[in-house]
């Protein structure tokens, strides 16, 4: 899913946060910074696999992914994987929840926005992309990935 899409949805479920919760500006901010921001392991990945540290070659490289992905059917997409990003797991949320507890109250927001994330990534790979469901844990997506061809 592209960045702005998360930025958007983002920006609704901020405002209904802000309309109906109790909820400040910044605590509203760090929520829609962490729906975007957690796609920096994307960016990471990219550096990683391309030894490139351009931004713009990174988004066009996983716009290229995601438009080869659905050119293929939905039997052939089941055999090919986009790779492993390591903030997009059950193990991150976790990460963040027990910081939100543990050094500040505000990682509750990061935690949500990482999730709000998560879930619209999901959507898209089971309802749009018609895949198995990959980011709920990096243990699982490191074994998927060894099985699968990357795209």
């Amino acid at each position: 899913m592209l960045p702005k899409t998360h930025f958007f949805s983002g920006i609704i479920i901020g405002f209904v946060f802000l309309l109906f919760g109790n909820f400040s500006v910044v605590e509203i901010s760090i929520f829609l910074a962490a729906t975007v921001l957690i796609d920096f392991d994307h960016y990471l990945y990219f550096v990683i696999r391309k030894k490139s540290f351009n931004l713009k070659k990174a988004y066009i490289y996983f716009k290229e992914k995601t438009r080869n992905l659905r050119l293929l059917s939905k039997k052939e997409r089941q055999s090919f994987t986009t790779g492993v990003y390591v903030f997009h797991d059950i193990e991150a949320l976790g990460i963040v929840f027990l910081f939100s507890k543990i050094i500040s109250p505000y990682f509750l927001f990061v935690f949500l926005g990482m999730l709000l994330h998560l879930i619209l990534d999901w959507i898209e790979k089971i309802f749009i992309l018609k895949t198995s469901p990959s980011k709920l844990s990096l243990i699982y997506d490191i074994i998927l990935y060894s099985k699968k061809k990357e795209i």
